[in-house]
């Protein structure tokens, strides 16, 4: 299944990537990539929060974020992780890691 949406995207270069759900069929989404280093090693985690709001039943839209989007969600998110994962080791296998000079 295939959905459309809108977000803003923030970047904050170097430290973070945020998202904010504007159109589509959640009734909120929020995500963030944090990027930490350290040595050579990037570490990123991702984090968020959605919900998915039926107002003729509330409880229904939570059951629903809650057991079925959310486990969805968590996949995608996980596969999009480990594809970019591959693509960067991939794109840097074989060349040096050297530290930056500093200038004395």
């Amino acid at each position: 299944m295939m959905y459309r949406t809108l977000e803003e995207v923030m970047l904050y270069p170097e430290e973070r990537i945020t998202f904010r759900h504007i159109e589509g069929p959640l009734n909120h989404s929020q995500e963030e990539f944090v990027f930490s280093q350290s040595g050579a090693s990037t570490t990123m985690t991702h984090s968020g929060e959605i919900e998915c709001r039926m107002h003729w039943l509330p409880a229904v839209g939570w059951l629903i974020a809650r057991f079925y989007v959310k486990r969805h969600y968590e996949r995608m998110v996980l596969r999009h992780m480990n594809s970019l994962k591959e693509t960067v080791e991939e794109a840097t296998a074989g060349k040096e890691t050297t530290e930056p000079e500093t200038a004395e």
